[in-house]
């Protein structure tokens, strides 16, 4: 996103002289490319990304003659985006044949739509391209909030707020329990070496790495 002050202050002027249209165009602007990033964690497959993203935006037009700037704008779309999904991820499942509804969403897209590199890593769950595949097997909502926390930095009552879950801590012991799934799936898998948990798991970002591994 670009600079959140300037957006804000930007997309406030247009409420207050009631240009919805402009300050419409304004979120787009600036947040619509992480709301993207965010809709091709969640879904993968890109016509549904488009699909989700359309209804977002039209969400948009719709909440922002209301919106008073509480929470800050970041987290206010990133909680329609969620919605977005989850109603993308719903109308998925109700097509697709019954016998293969009860597979996790997102799973048979497991090998698309990475845009890391094995120059990265996202300690402690090893190569960044292997953590971007355990998260394409989990929940929707397991998957935003790694996406909130990890790569948007949202704090705990945003995050909470985005999902609609309450309070901050608990989403915090929730992330806190995932992670510790997820660094014993990548055991499990050879994907890293045993080692502990670091003692701080709300700090999680990806690092580069000195070498490379083969694809």
């Amino acid at each position: 996103m670009k600079s959140q002050r300037k957006t804000d202050g930007e997309v406030g002027a247009c409420l207050r002289n009631g240009d919805i249209e402009g300050a419409a165009s304004r979120v787009l602007d600036s947040c619509g490319p992480a709301v993207r990033g965010y809709l091709r964690v969640a879904l993968g497959d890109d016509r549904q990304v488009r699909d989700a993203f359309s209804a977002f935006s039209e969400t948009v037009w719709q909440r922002l003659r209301r919106y008073r700037f509480e929470p800050r704008l970041a987290v206010w779309v990133h909680r329609l985006a969620y919605a977005a999904a989850k109603e993308r991820r719903e109308v998925s499942r109700l097509r697709r044949p019954a016998a293969t509804r009860k597979g996790r969403p997102g799973s048979h897209e497991r090998g698309r739509g990475l845009t890391r590199t094995r120059a990265a890593t996202l300690e402690p769950l090893g190569a960044a391209e292997d953590a971007e595949l355990m998260r394409r097997e989990l929940s929707l909502e397991e998957q935003t909030l790694l996406t909130l926390r990890i790569d948007r930095q949202f704090d705990w009552d945003e995050i909470a707020w985005v999902l609609g879950r309450g309070a901050g801590a608990a989403m915090e012991r929730r992330y806190e329990r995932l992670v510790a799934r997820l660094h014993s799936v990548a055991i499990a898998r050879g994907l890293i070496e045993q080692r502990p948990l670091p003692a701080n798991l709300g700090s999680l970002q990806l690092a580069r790495r000195s070498t490379t591994r083969d694809g």
